[in-house]
C-alpha cells in the first residue's frame, strides 16, 4: 500500500514538473483581442471607455526573447487611433506564470495610439501571463483573474 502511494506521488510530481510550464521556444501564434481602457484620453469630467481591437502576433525565440506585432484600432467616442508596432520582449517562467517584460518598440508612421493607453495594457515593468495549450494548435493567455485571449499556433 505504501509503495503504491509513493508511486502515485512520484508519478504526479514528475508529471507536474514536466507539464507545469509550456515550452514556448520556437512557437509563433496569432490572436484577435479586444481590450477596454476605462478612462478618457482628454481627461474630461465624464470619462469614456477606450476600446482597443488588435490583431496580435507573438513569436517566441529560443533565448527567452520574443517579438509581438500589434495592428488594430483604438476608439473613444468618435476618436480613432491606429496601432501598428513591433514590441520586443523577454519572458521567464515564474511559478505558474510567465513574466513578460516589454522593451524596445518600433512604431510605424501611422501608429497614433497615445503612450498612456499602450502602457495601460502592456506595462514595460512586467506582465504576468498564465499560458496553457488548449489543444496542439491553440494557446490561451490568462492573467491572474481571467482568460484574456486565445492565440492560434502557426505551423
Amino acid at each position: 500500500m505504501i509503495l503504491i502511494v509513493l508511486c502515485i506521488i512520484f508519478g504526479s510530481s514528475i508529471y507536474y514538473l514536466t507539464h507545469s510550464h509550456q515550452d514556448l521556444k520556437g512557437i509563433a501564434c496569432e490572436a484577435n483581442a479586444k481590450f477596454t481602457y476605462a478612462n478618457d484620453l482628454d481627461n474630461v469630467s465624464i470619462p469614456m471607455d477606450i476600446r482597443l481591437i488588435l490583431k496580435m502576433h507573438y513569436v517566441f525565440f529560443t533565448s527567452n526573447k520574443g517579438i509581438m506585432t500589434l495592428n488594430g484600432v483604438a476608439s473613444s467616442g468618435d476618436k480613432r487611433f491606429f496601432v501598428s508596432r513591433n514590441v520586443n520582449f523577454t519572458y521567464v517562467a515564474q511559478d505558474d506564470f510567465y513574466k513578460f517584460k516589454y522593451g524596445n518598440e518600433q512604431r510605424s508612421a501611422r501608429d497614433t495610439l497615445p503612450s498612456e493607453v499602450y502602457s495601460y495594457f502592456f506595462n514595460s515593468e512586467s506582465n504576468f501571463y498564465h499560458i496553457n495549450y488548449l489543444d496542439k494548435d491553440t494557446l490561451m493567455f490568462s492573467n491572474v483573474y481571467t482568460p484574456m485571449f486565445i492565440c492560434n499556433v502557426k505551423s
